[in-house]
């Protein structure tokens, strides 16, 4: 799948993307649920996967 985005939708996505990490790794820090933790760990992985095609320099623009 392809998607195309303006300039000004990849920076929100993106920004909203970076986020999101940021609120997951505390939702991962903060869980004493082992089975949900790994969940979220696999959340992480795939957000921060997608967070790697929009930002592939990994310089942060926001």
């Amino acid at each position: 799948m392809k998607l195309e985005l303006t300039d000004a939708e990849h920076e929100l996505t993106l920004h909203v993307l970076q986020n999101r990490l940021g609120e997951l790794r505390q939702e991962i820090h903060h869980c004493t649920v082992s089975k949900f933790t790994e969940q979220l760990k696999e959340t992480e992985v795939l957000l921060k996967s997608v967070i790697g095609k929009l930002n592939p320099s990994g310089v942060n623009k926001t």
